[in-house]
This record gives C-alpha cells, structure tokens and sequence, in this order.
C-alpha cells in the first residue's frame, strides 16, 4: 500500500527508541564500544604504517570500507532492537558488496550535500532530510545504490517538516547529554539513533514498487546534475590551481629577462648611484608583480638595514612609488652628487598607463663600497 501522507510520529519514535534500549542495553553498549575502539584503531594504523601518499590513498578506500561495515552493524543491532531480532556482534559480518556500496552511496550522498550547501545551505537540508534513509536502506534490504536513493525519496516525501522535527528533537537531546558530565551522552546518542530507525520502521510501508523506476529516474537526472557541477568544480580548480603556479613563478620568469630574483648588490665596482637605483625599481616592480611581500625584503638595500620598518605606508600610498598602485615603469632622470662622493640625490618618475606621472628623490649612501637607499622622498 502506498501512503501519500506522513505516518509517523516522533512521540512513538522516542518511546520506540527508549522500550528498544533498555530491553537491549548490554548488547547496545557493547556494540558501541567494539566500534569505539575499531575507529580508535583504524586512525591509529594509518598514522603508524601508511606514509606514502599511494599508501594514504589505499589505507582511505580500506578504513573507508571497514568503517561501512562497522556503520552497517550498528544499523542492524538497532533494527534488531526495535524488531526484538538479533542483537549480538554477529550483525558486524556482512557481504563485502554491502559495504561496498555503502562506501559508495556514501560518496554520492556527500557529493549532493556539497552541491547543497553551496547553494545557500537550505537545498543541503532538503537533501539530508531526502535521502537520510539511504544507508539504512543499503543496511536492511540490501538494494541498489540508486533504488536507495528512489525508496529513501518516496518514504520521506511529504514527511520532511516532521522528519526535520525529530533531527531537532535529537539535536536537543544530545545537548542535554552533553551537559550532563558527557556521561549522558552514553544514553543519548544510542536513544537519538534508535529514534531515527524507528521512524525509518514507520515510513518503510510508503515505498510503491510500481513507482519507484520512475523515482529512480527523477534521482538520476539530480545527479546528472551534481555530476556536471563537480565537473565544473574540477576544472576551476585546475585553472585556479594553474594561475597560482603562473603568478608564483612570474617572478622566476622575469629573472630570465635580466631583472634579479633577488634585490642586487648595487656593487660600487660595477654600478654608480643612477644605474644602482633604476635597477632596485626594476627588480621592487617586477617583486609586487609577483605578489610578494617586498617591503620585508628591502632591508638589503637599507644603510642601517631599516628601511622596511622606516618607510611602512601611509595613507594606502606605496612609501617606494608615491602612489598607491604600481607604475608601469620608474625611469631614472638624474641624480646629484654630494661633495664628500659618498652621498647622492637620484631624481625618479614612476610612468602609469594613465599619464599620470609621480616623481621620487631618492638618498643613496655609499656603504662598504656599495650604494644603499637612505631615504625616499615624495615630490609633486
């Protein structure tokens, strides 16, 4: 019989949930330790003995694996519990392909959720509250991935509000146990998760057979559309990705057009003050091109090796260029010496594709035999 309305209760699935967990108790807690201990080892291993990342990767698909069968387990002592069935540890050891599309109904699941979330979070509730009876469904009956998805969708529709009820219900419950020393916990977390397969016992009858390849269909073409936008995702994260490594290594790039990774000496021996100071702009305009931190660099060029904390901008304006955006170029337009030979005034324009020009006095010093910035002054 197919029942179009809701027809469940969240009263009867929390007293449903308490009957089964005290009539099942010791057989409960001792599952739940046993997968308590089982996640415990699980990590431990993977940190221990799978360091490569070939390794990682086959050490995830196994945890991924064994974690499904430990997830499945739980799923069928509940439902053992709430059906007066079997409720021992034998409900651990299922067929390997049950676990395997639990791992992968798993993957599908999150991969919707995802497409949820990124739009505007309330699509994810939908589909949580959608297809939240898909691994119990895998668990209990056995099906199909996509005819999880179908029978999980007619269960709960028209079901949602009440369905979205108990997940609140199950929220506050645990906050409770949590205050309560965590020892509550102990009591809730079994109670709030036997609640959930006791509404699952209720809905169950709302599946139509006859329905369902049509269901099936309505699934798929959803996840046609997850498929294309994760598709979508993988390429802007490949262009993205490619964009980063292009700017990280513009500054590499530029070194191969003359312009130094790193600031230049400004030897005395090979440059006067004009040629020491055009080559510093060339090398701070293709540094800010590459997105560097530039001004934390600029010690190399200071007297007292300074200059980075001496000259942090003001007002937004870049303390090296007057201006608050980079120039196209900075042009070396003369320079005055000072009479002892071991100081001098480089007068500089910074070009921008706007016309705009600024105009920089710069003071060298001549240290060890090598010219260094002193002070850079903004001129109108």
């Amino acid at each position: 019989m197919y029942m179009s309305k809701s027809s469940f209760s969240i009263s009867d699935s929390f007293s449903k949930a308490w009957e089964a967990f005290k009539s099942h108790f010791a057989d409960i807690m001792l599952a739940g330790i046993v997968v308590f201990f089982c996640s415990i080892l699980i990590g431990v291993l993977g940190r221990l003995f799978f360091g490569s990342l070939p390794a990682q990767v086959i050490y995830r698909i196994v945890s991924a694996v064994l974690s499904a069968f430990l997830s499945i387990g739980l799923i069928k002592i509940g439902l053992g519990a709430l059906r007066g069935g079997s409720t021992d540890l034998s409900q651990f050891q299922q067929p390997v392909s049950k676990a395997v599309k639990y791992v992968v109904a798993s993957f599908m699941f999150s991969a919707v959720m995802l497409l949820g979330i990124i739009c505007f979070i309330i699509p994810g509730v939908y589909f949580a509250l959608r297809y939240q009876f898909v691994f119990v469904l895998i668990a209990d009956k056995d099906v199909g991935i996509l005819e999880a998805f179908a029978m999980s969708s007619q269960m709960t529709k028209g079901s949602k509000l009440d369905l979205f009820g108990l997940a609140i219900m199950n929220l506050v419950v645990n906050v409770l146990g949590f205050f309560a020393l965590l020892i509550g916990l102990i009591v809730t977390i079994p109670v709030t998760q036997l609640a959930k397969l006791a509404a699952y016992q209720q809905l169950i009858p709302k599946v139509n057979k006859s329905l369902l390849p049509q269901q099936k269909k309505n699934d798929q073409n959803i996840f046609v559309l997850v498929l294309l936008f994760l598709i979508v995702v993988a390429f802007a994260s490949v262009f993205a990705w490619k964009a980063f490594l292009q700017n990280r290594h513009v500054f590499q790039s530029a070194e191969s057009l003359g312009i130094p990774t790193y600031p230049p000496s400004l030897s005395a021996g090979t440059s006067n003050p004009s040629s020491s100071t055009q080559l510093f702009y060339n090398w701070y305009l293709a540094c800010n091109k590459a997105h560097l931190n530039c001004l934390d660099k600029l010690s190399l060029f200071a007297v007292d090796g300074s200059l980075a904390s001496q000259f942090l901008p003001k007002r937004a304006l870049d303390p090296i260029v007057c201006a608050q955006d980079m120039p196209r170029s900075v042009e070396v337009i003369g320079q005055s010496l000072y009479p002892s030979g071991n100081q001098a005034t480089i007068y500089a324009n910074g070009n921008f594709d706007s016309g705009i020009v600024t105009h920089m006095s710069v003071l060298t010093t001549k240290v060890n035999g090598a010219w260094k910035i002193q002070n850079v002054t903004c001129s109108k």
